[in-house]
């Protein structure tokens, strides 16, 4: 018996006609935050941040057998804290 794929949405901010787009994608067992950012169009300067659980999504990570059905994500790019000197 194969797994059914997942399914599960993400906010990316910066997109879209108020500063944000909603995008829907299934996920598959093995699927990582790079395959995501991939299907997305999103360079690896974007981070995902779960939702559920108020962190961001590392990579390497099984994100099938970590998210649920239908989870909520955003996608940003990554902030930098301070000023150059």
């Amino acid at each position: 018996m194969t797994e059914e794929a997942k399914k599960i949405s993400i906010s990316v901010r910066g997109q879209g006609e108020d500063g944000s787009a909603i995008r829907d994608l299934e996920i598959d067992p093995g699927t990582e935050k790079k395959d995501i950012l991939e299907a997305l169009n999103l360079s690896n300067e974007f981070q995902l941040f779960r939702r559920k659980t108020n962190s961001l999504i590392e990579d390497g990570i099984d994100l099938y057998s970590t998210l649920d059905q239908y989870e909520k994500l955003e996608a940003s790019m990554a902030a930098t804290l301070g000023r150059a000197l």
